[in-house]
């Protein structure tokens, strides 16, 4: 009896399945078609309109429809008609405004369509933007010396306009650092020099140094140069912040604690030293040092103790004591609140 009543129901289960079968097949339906979803317009001028046109093809046996189009980047604009035929094809031309882009630009538009089995088509045009100014590598200097260190820095300037560029003074905003510059291909290619002096003082500074041309359109270039003269031995991050902790997130799930873990790098400029010890004011932090024999550089674990955490608002310090003459005592704030 029970053998009976799976065939039957095998069978209506089967018959379904084929009726159903046979009324997709005789349902109408748009299949898209793309001989190529990437373009790529090379190389051209920043604050040209660059095109890409595709060719989309409808091969189903109803009307495509293209339903909504989402674009990557802004400045994108599309031109297509809505609906596609049966049989035939039409130009898709997706646009793209360079004036706010430089360098390698890759611009997406998601297509959204009426087709059942490719509802969602992404198209992609690529290429490289080409400023009037190029600065390489960035037209912004990062300095990081130690104390009585010199160090330099230098920044290409390259003229991609077809007139003449020339650099007629620099006028340093900040008293860290002096500025020069080469000419290196008359009003086409400069060489942006900053140098950073010896006795320069411990500290961040953020200057500027401004480059005069006779461009009149960019009379006036600004480029950051920014500072940063650290001791014989530094450490990367300067403090630790736990963040906020939240305790019932903690006991539901223990391993969080594994993530709040912070870590700080001890750097010493040359030589070895020792660390001696590691200890804080806020009670539930624990600590491990790695490696425990003299070195230039320690991996200084910070952690939590789960069983101590109670709610507020800690701030303490962790103190760090080694065999440096100079730096016997390394003092981290630390900042911890718990909820």
């Amino acid at each position: 009896m029970l053998k009976l009543t799976w065939s039957l129901a095998s069978f209506f289960l089967l018959s379904i399945y084929c009726l159903t079968s046979l009324a997709n097949q005789g349902a109408e339906h748009p299949q898209v078609r793309f001989d190529s979803t990437n373009g790529d317009f090379g190389e051209v001028r920043k604050g040209a309109l660059v095109s890409q046109t595709f060719a989309i093809s409808n091969a189903g046996t109803a009307e495509l429809q293209i339903e909504n189009v989402e674009f990557s980047m802004p400045g994108m604009n599309i031109r297509v008609q809505q609906s596609i035929a049966p049989g035939a094809t039409a130009e898709l031309q997706i646009t793209l405004d360079t004036s706010k882009y430089s360098k390698d630009v890759e611009a997406k538009a998601l297509l959204y369509l009426n087709d059942p089995q490719h509802p969602e088509i992404m198209l992609i045009i690529k290429g490289t933007v080409i400023p009037p100014i190029e600065f390489s590598p960035m037209p912004a200097f990062y300095m990081s010396q130690f104390r009585v260190e010199e160090k330099s820095r230098t920044i290409t300037i390259r003229n991609n306009q077809e007139t003449d560029l020339h650099i007629t003074r620099l006028e340093p905003r900040g008293e860290h650092f002096t500025a020069s510059f080469e000419e290196q291909e008359p009003g086409k290619l400069y060489l942006l020099r900053v140098t950073v002096p010896a006795e320069t003082p411990l500290g961040r500074y953020r200057e500027s140094v401004i480059v005069h041309t006779d461009d009149p359109v960019r009379p006036r270039i600004h480029i950051e140069v920014n500072i940063l003269v650290k001791p014989d031995v530094f450490l990367v991050p300067l403090s630790v912040d736990f963040g906020l902790i939240k305790l019932a997130q903690l006991e539901h799930n223990p391993s969080l604690l594994d993530l709040l873990q912070q870590t700080v790098i001890i750097n010493r400029r040359q030589d070895s030293m020792t660390i001696h010890s590691v200890e804080s004011d806020i009670s539930f932090l624990t600590f491990r040092t790695e490696p425990s024999n003299p070195s230039q550089s320690f991996r200084l674990e910070v952690a939590l103790e789960k069983e101590h955490l109670q709610p507020g608002t800690f701030k303490g310090t962790i103190v760090v004591k080694t065999s440096d003459p100079e730096f016997p005592e390394l003092n981290i704030p630390v900042t911890v609140v718990i909820d």
